[in-house]
């Protein structure tokens, strides 16, 4: 029942000032909690694509866990009033485009503006971007889930790309996940093949895998007991204690194996214990 920390960030040491003014930072400015989509469109400033957009724009912002989805058709602009006076304040794209004429009016428009070009649009005018603020406390996973399904489901014929802090921190548990999963196999297997030819001795062998196993439950249970979370880091410790914790009974029954031929079993069973297990 240990619970998973989706923070890719949380092994760091929490008291150290440097990871405590880059968490300050992120708590002002939200940097952290920015998920990214890209979306390759050689129909940018069709009515239809933007159509599109709107509507994936807008589910993104129907989520729950999404505080807003910002991208060229949710963006406001401002220009000046020509009729009142003063600045008008309207969504950069608006009205949807209809015709060849409105399309490239509204290319135009948005090509003009400096702070939209390499943020939301390319300065090629054939991709954009969707910038998805997620809100305070989420799971960061679960909510970069769901933004993919959404973008997926408007734009399945589309080339997407996943970028910010909840699909890097998805990626790389998925992908942590997946090695251990087909790496571990091998590793036992490993260590088997090694106890076995080591001690010639099946006894021996489990002995030694029971030993390292109870280790692992132990710390799994202190884990779960006192609210540790795994994170990227502790996600790989039953492994790792599995391959570095046979060595300590490895030792034991070495010594053991190696002198119990020469003195008996009860006399091994003393110089193991009293030679190498203090040191052990």
């Amino acid at each position: 029942n240990v619970e998973q920390d989706d923070d890719i960030l949380a092994f760091l040491p929490p008291g150290n000032p440097d990871v405590a003014l880059f968490y300050g930072i992120n708590e002002e400015f939200g940097g952290l909690d920015v998920a990214i989509v890209g979306i390759e469109a050689d129909d940018l400033f069709t009515g239809a694509f933007l159509t599109r957009l709107q509507r994936t724009t807008q589910a993104i912002n129907d989520i729950e866990e999404v505080s807003f989805a910002l991208s060229i058709t949710s963006v406001e602009d401002f220009k000046p009033d020509p009729i009142a006076g003063g600045i008008e304040q309207t969504p950069l794209v608006y009205p949807i485009p209809s015709g060849p004429l409105e399309e490239a009016a509204t290319r135009e428009r948005i090509m003009s503006r400096d702070h939209v070009v390499g943020n939301l649009v390319s300065p090629t005018g054939d991709a954009v971007n969707i910038y998805c603020f997620l809100g305070m406390d989420v799971d960061p996973r679960a909510t970069a889930a769901a933004i993919q399904t959404v973008v997926e489901g408007y734009m399945p014929d589309r080339g997407l790309y996943w970028g910010g802090s909840p699909f890097i921190s998805s990626w790389i548990y998925d992908t942590t996940s997946r090695d251990l999963d087909k790496l571990t196999p091998y590793a036992v297997l490993t260590i088997l093949v090694i106890l076995m030819l080591t001690f010639g001795d099946l006894r021996g062998t489990l002995l030694a895998l029971l030993s390292t196993c109870m280790g692992i439950a132990a710390a799994n249970g202190l884990m779960a007991a006192l609210g540790v979370r795994y994170n990227i880091v502790l996600s790989s410790m039953p492994i790792i204690l599995f391959a570095v914790g046979s060595a300590y009974s490895i030792h034991i029954l070495s010594h053991y194996y190696s002198a119990e031929p020469r003195v008996g079993r009860d006399e091994a069973l003393r110089r193991t214990l009293v030679g190498i297990g203090p040191t052990v």
